[in-house]
């Protein structure tokens, strides 16, 4: 005959009961969950960083180019000297963060590898609220720094066609609102001291390859590109601008 439990004997039981053990996917749970979560935040807070390097990039090259302007700029750097060769084998090798055929590898730079951006000259738009520094290149480090000149564009004031690339999206999204101007708007360039004013004549999207936007004009012009709709870089949006004053 079994011998009756007693409360000892329900205690002992209990005691030699294994513990239940926790599945090893359920072990794994929260460190999958912390390193979800830090990936998580680095993507919130990419473009913060962005816009805040190019903001600092803007601040640094500004105060560059006004102590260049001071000293007074080279000759190499004169109104209507080239910044790069006309027949640059790189303007049909596809299109830079906003416009057409860049004149420069992405990810190149503008004068050799680890060369410094350049400033060359100012970039004033009332109607959208912008006020830039434009720096001399098109390549991916340059166009972080700020709008781009093409190589083979004349500077502000010259014969020819100013063709600069802006991002719209990323880092300072300087041609954010580009989509916005309307024909008479002014464009302010200042460069060597001088103020150019250039009047909107007319803006239209373009396929990527669509590099006669950047062909020199029989009068002073100014194409400004970014990429379009926002966010993609499907089309490019081209604003043509023509320079009223000085005539």
């Amino acid at each position: 005959m079994a011998a009756p439990e007693t409360a000892g004997n329900l205690e002992t039981g209990r005691r030699a009961s294994p513990r239940p053990r926790r599945p090893a996917a359920a072990r794994g749970r929260p460190w999958a969950e912390a390193l979800l979560f830090a990936c998580g935040l680095l993507l919130a807070l990419t473009p913060l960083w962005a816009r805040l390097y190019a903001q600092w990039q803007q601040e640094r090259l500004l105060a560059e180019l006004l102590s260049a302007q001071a000293q007074a700029l080279p000759s190499s750097a004169a109104p209507g000297a080239a910044t790069g060769p006309a027949d640059d084998p790189t303007l049909a090798a596809g299109l830079l963060a906003g416009g057409p055929a860049g004149a420069k590898p992405a990810g190149g730079a503008s004068a050799g590898a680890g060369a410094p951006v350049r400033p060359l000259f100012l970039i004033e738009i009332p109607r959208i609220g912008l006020r830039a520094v434009v720096v001399d290149g098109v390549a991916a480090g340059d166009l972080r720094a700020g709008p781009g000149l093409y190589p083979g564009s004349p500077l502000p004031g010259a014969a020819g066609n100013v063709a600069v690339a802006g991002h719209r999206t990323t880092y300072g999204a300087w041609f954010r609102h580009l989509d916005r101007l309307q024909p008479g708007d002014p464009i302010r360039l200042v460069a060597g001291g001088r103020s150019y004013v250039y009047r909107v004549e007319r803006s239209w999207t373009v396929r990527p390859d669509a590099t006669w936007v950047l062909a020199p004009t029989p009068y002073p012009a100014l194409t400004l590109t970014t990429c379009t709709p926002p966010g993609s870089a499907a089309f490019r949006l081209v604003v043509r601008a023509r320079l009223t004053s000085p005539p």
